[in-house]
C-alpha cells in the first residue's frame, strides 16, 4: 500500500463517518415529522380540514426522506469499501472496481456523469420554492393582511345570530396546536437545510486525497442528494407557511365576523328615533340585508382561500 494510498483511504473513511452522521440526523427529521400533533381534531373542523390536506405532502415528503437515508446508507457502505481496496484489505473489492465511474453508477444505469462543479448558494433556493406557500399568493382580498392570529373562544351568550355562533365554532381553532405545528416544519426545514448545506461544502471540500473518475462520480451522484435535502427543506418551510396561513386567514374571518355581529346587534337594541313597530321594520331592513351580505361575501372568500391552498398543497 502506497503512501497516497493510505492517505486516501484515510479521508475517505473519515468522510463515510461524516456521510453517516447526516444519515442519522435525517432519521430524527423523520422521526419528528411524526410527533407534530394531529390530535383532537374530531370536533374541530379546521383542524380536521388541515390534516386532511396536509396527508398527501407529508406522506411525500417522509417517502423522500426515507429514500435519502437509504441512499446515504449505500453511500457509506461504499465509501469504506473503497477505502478498503485502498488498503488493499482481505474482503475489500478490487482497486481497478472502486476507482471506476461505474462502480457509483445509479441501478440501471452503467455509469453516472462525471461532470461535477460546485453549486449556487442553497439559501436563495429554498427561499424561492418555499414562498410559494405564503399566504399572500393564495389567500383572497384582505384575509392575506399581516398580524393575524388565532382568536380565543369567546361565550355563546355572546351577542349575535345564532347562526353566527355555529360558523364561529365551526371556525374555532386551537393557537397552541397551530403554533406547535409551524415551529416544527420550521425546524425541520432548518436542519434539512444544514443537512443540504454540510452535504454539498463536503462534496466540494472533502477528500482532497482521493481524485479520480470514482470521485468524480460519487459527488456527482450525492450531489443529486443534496438537491433532494434542498426541496424537503422548500416543501417542509413551505407547509410551515401553509399551516401559519391557515390561522391567518381563519383569524381574520373570526375577526371580521365578530365586528359586523357585534356592530349588528348595537344597532338593532339600540332605541328608535320613533315610535311603533314600522319604524322597527325599517330599522331591520336598513340593517340586516347588508350585514347579510357582508358576512356572506366574508365566507366565501375564506373557502376561496382554502380550496386555493388545497390545490397547492396537492399540486
Amino acid at each position: 500500500m502506497t503512501k497516497a494510498h493510505r492517505a486516501a483511504a484515510a479521508a475517505i473513511r473519515g468522510h463515510a463517518d461524516r456521510v453517516e452522521e447526516l444519515r442519522y440526523r435525517l432519521e430524527a427529521v423523520r422521526f419528528a415529522s411524526t410527533l407534530i400533533d394531529r390530535s383532537d381534531i374530531a370536533d374541530r373542523p379546521v383542524l380536521a380540514w388541515l390534516h386532511a390536506n396536509l396527508e398527501q405532502p407529508v406522506q411525500r415528503q417522509d417517502g423522500i426522506v426515507e429514500y435519502l437515508t437509504v441512499n446515504f446508507t449505500i453511500a457509506t457502505q461504499r465509501l469504506r469499501a473503497t477505502a478498503g481496496a485502498f488498503e488493499g484489505r482481505r474482503g475489500a473489492p478490487a482497486l481497478a472496481q472502486v476507482t471506476a465511474a461505474s462502480y457509483w453508477a445509479p441501478k440501471g444505469r452503467s455509469a453516472p456523469s462525471v461532470d461535477f462543479s460546485a453549486k449556487p448558494d442553497l439559501n436563495a433556493k429554498i427561499d424561492g420554492l418555499a414562498r410559494s406557500m405564503d399566504v399572500r399568493t393564495w389567500a383572497v382580498g384582505a384575509l392575506a393582511e399581516p398580524g393575524a392570529s388565532p382568536l380565543p373562544e369567546r361565550d355563546r351568550s355572546a351577542a349575535g345570530p345564532a347562526l353566527l355562533h355555529d360558523v364561529e365554532t365551526a371556525l374555532q381553532v386551537q393557537p397552541e396546536v397551530f403554533a406547535a405545528q409551524v415551529r416544527a416544519w420550521r425546524d425541520m426545514s432548518a436542519e434539512l437545510q444544514r443537512i443540504a448545506q454540510e452535504l454539498q461544502d463536503l462534496l466540494e471540500h472533502d477528500m482532497p486525497e482521493w481524485t479520480g473518475e470514482a470521485h468524480a462520480a460519487y459527488c456527482w451522484l450525492m450531489d443529486h442528494n443534496v438537491n433532494s435535502a434542498v426541496a424537503l427543506s422548500a416543501t417542509a418551510a413551505g407547509l410551515a407557511s401553509a399551516v401559519d396561513g391557515v390561522g391567518v386567514v381563519i383569524a381574520s374571518t373570526l375577526a371580521r365576523l365578530r365586528g359586523r355581529t357585534d356592530g349588528l346587534a348595537a344597532r338593532l337594541t339600540a332605541r328608535p328615533r320613533a315610535d311603533g313597530p314600522g319604524t322597527a321594520v325599517q330599522q331591520l331592513v336598513a340593517t340586516v340585508p347588508p350585514w347579510a351580505v357582508a358576512v356572506a361575501r366574508d365566507l366565501a372568500a375564506l373557502v376561496q382561500s382554502l380550496d386555493n391552498l388545497k390545490a397547492r398543497l396537492s399540486s
